[in-house]
């Protein structure tokens, strides 16, 4: 409990109004969760103000009132600060304990490889025995709990839960998958992290940020406004915004690149086949040989950029190796294998990401490649045909399926893509994700690859606003299995 006076001045938030004199137990943004006790932080979202549940969340027994809104500071208990969307990160990391100080910290954002990275970076910490946790867009754990995640990044309010049960756990480290709308809303606030990694940035997302200029603007946050004075950034240079970002970070900017020869951490000797990885990562007189089981460059990357944020941080080059040999991700770049045939699953729904996987596992495959994927419905549309050209120009064979619909007809979702298609292509248009994996199975042999793309790790599918099991991992298992084909 503290007093709420002194909550605000920890949590460095000036009030622009009178404070009650009332003393916090917690801090709460949804006024479901309000109880005795607690300080209510009324955040406007896109379709709902937390200012019209204010009166609620008092009756509930909330202390005191955070708000933005001057019209609203009037009300008895309301205390006016300017940004309750920002104040609330501050405030949960004061409330509950300062829980991330003296744990090793590395956030990871870009629009595609962060899951990859986390993971790998989750790997790293635990081999140099800082038990870590992760908090990441397929899982969230701690030494003690594992559990899927809801999203990308958790609220602010949920976050700094969670790292208190993971320091409380026995957590000596911490690892962010952050998203630009996290970023955007303020979800990480109080969070500052020893070493961020920017992977890469093309197009997602514009259904929220409207623009490239704005989704990138999002996404610098976590390195201008998320590190800790002395804390390392690590860019990767072959990226063009890559390079805009690392050119306004200075000297904590360590950028990465298979290409460029000023950059302080290069990538060399890639070697890649459907068994893995191979590269040699080189800065100064370090010089590290990495294998891992992760197939194609973009993984390669990824290894590389949260190996060396690993290695400026000081952690055991050995422990980096070790973590590199072992590590696989779930629905990333994931090879199923039968006595005949052969899969990838991966999590590619943007048009970068599918043409990285694709372009990455062409020169990997004798015979032909079958790409399964479709687009999510109530998301950005203009990337719809954009993949569907992508999709004809790198694979052999296109099926073009649902991925999650959502609360659009399915049927039109597949048109767009379609649009994207150019006359010639051999494609298929089902609907039907199971029926579209069965069909791309039949269509392979021993020298081929079937890639299922868009979903990865997710075991379900939307349809409508229900979320109805699927898993690509199992369907194509057992699609392998209705031919006889096991394992």
């Amino acid at each position: 409990m503290i007093n709420l006076s002194d909550l605000l001045h920890q949590a460095g938030v000036p009030a622009l109004s009178q404070i009650p004199h009332v003393d916090v137990q917690a801090v709460v943004a949804d006024s479901r969760q309000a109880r005795p006790g607690s300080l209510f932080c009324a955040l406007r979202g896109t379709l709902q103000d937390g200012n019209d549940w204010s009166e609620k969340a008092l009756a509930k027994g909330c202390v005191a009132v955070l708000t933005d809104r001057a019209e609203f500071a009037l009300r008895p208990n309301h205390v006016l600060v300017l940004s309750a969307q920002s104040a609330v990160g501050p405030l949960s990391r004061i409330v509950q304990g300062t829980p991330d100080s003296g744990m090793l910290s590395m956030a990871v954002t870009g629009t595609n490889g962060k899951t990859s990275s986390v993971y790998l970076a989750d790997a790293i910490f635990r081999e140099a025995g800082l038990a870590p946790a992760l908090s990441s867009t397929a899982v969230v754990r701690h030494p003690l709990e594992e559990k899927k995640a809801e999203m990308t990044t958790p609220d602010a309010v949920e976050l700094w839960k969670f790292v208190r049960d993971a320091r409380d756990a026995g957590a000596k480290s911490l690892v962010v998958e952050v998203s630009s709308h996290a970023l955007h809303q303020g979800r990480i606030g109080g969070l500052a992290f020893d070493a961020a990694v920017f992977t890469n940035l093309t197009r997602d997302h514009l259904d929220y940020h409207g623009s490239l200029p704005e989704y990138f603007a999002a996404k610098s946050k976590l390195f201008t406004r998320s590190l800790k004075p002395n804390g390392i950034a690590i860019v990767n240079l072959d990226d063009a915004y890559g390079r805009i970002l690392a050119s306004h970070l200075g000297d904590r900017c360590k950028g990465i690149s298979f290409t460029d020869s000023k950059a302080a951490w290069r990538v060399f000797d890639l070697e890649t086949n459907l068994e893995g990885n191979c590269f040699r990562l080189v800065s100064g007189k370090t010089d590290l040989t990495l294998s891992s089981p992760l197939v194609g460059e973009v993984f390669a990357r990824n290894l590389a950029g949260v190996a060396a944020a690993a290695l400026e941080l000081g952690i055991d080059p050995q422990a980096v190796v070790r973590a590199a040999a072992k590590t696989t991700v779930p629905g990333r770049g994931q090879v199923i294998r039968s006595k005949a045939r052969l899969g990838v699953v991966d999590y590619a729904h943007t048009p970068d990401a599918l043409e990285r996987l694709l372009t990455g596992l062409r020169p990997l495959v004798a015979g032909k490649i079958v790409c399964v994927f479709g687009c999510g419905g109530d998301r950005d549309k203009g990337k719809r045909p954009l993949m569907g050209t992508i999709a004809s120009r790198l694979a052999d064979v296109v099926l073009v399926t649902s991925d999650n619909p959502r609360t659009e007809n399915p049927e039109a979702i597949l048109s767009e893509v379609l649009q994207g298609i150019p006359a010639g292509t051999q494609v298929h248009r089902i609907s039907d994700r199971r029926q579209a994996i069965a069909q791309a199975v039949g269509m392979v042999g021993p020298q081929d690859l079937v890639v299922l793309a868009g979903k990865g790790h997710e075991d379900y599918q939307i349809i409508g606003t229900e979320k109805r099991p699927f898993d690509d991992v199992k369907e194509l298992q057992a699609a392998f299995d209705a031919l006889g084909d096991c394992a």
